[in-house]
């Protein structure tokens, strides 16, 4: 299951009745977040496409708890198979796949916020 991405001990998944959709969850440290792997076939989970869950507060902030409201989107990370990841993985830096801005504190031009 290398397309399915390898989580740390704090990290939960769950394969919905449909064979097909895993809900993972990574709580670890402050950059955790929840994902969603769709598989190709259904009980094959070494090909698919990889999300990552988008929240945006749509209320009021500080306000109460019980009257929050969130807009949840889903953000395609990448798509693959075992047989490419595992080649890519040979070969692959972190700067092979990010630019990387080096403005700390401002914003560099073409790049913005997720």
């Amino acid at each position: 299951m290398f397309a399915n991405p390898p989580l740390p001990p704090t990290a939960r998944s769950y394969v919905m009745p449909d064979n097909r959709t895993v809900y993972l969850s990574d709580d670890h440290g402050s950059g955790g977040g929840f994902f969603r792997f769709v598989a190709d076939t259904p009980g094959d989970f070494t090909s698919g496409k990889l999300y990552a869950m988008r929240v945006r507060q749509t209320s009021k902030r500080n306000g109460p708890a019980a009257s929050s409201a969130f807009a949840v989107s889903w953000v395609l990370l990448g798509t693959g198979n075992n047989t490419q990841l595992r080649a890519a993985a040979k070969n692959t830096t972190f700067l092979d796949m990010f630019e990387v801005s080096s403005c700390p504190g401002r914003q560099r031009q073409g790049f913005r916020g997720v």
